[in-house]
């Protein structure tokens, strides 16, 4: 049960981090 829900939270936080690389990525190529 544990398990599942430190799943969930490492998937809440990939996707995240997938979000902010895309933002940062945007911000890089609007400045160059």
């Amino acid at each position: 049960e544990s398990n599942q829900k430190l799943e969930a939270i490492f998937d809440i936080s990939l996707s995240k981090l997938g979000e902010y690389q895309d933002r940062l990525t945007n911000e890089l190529n609007y400045i160059i």
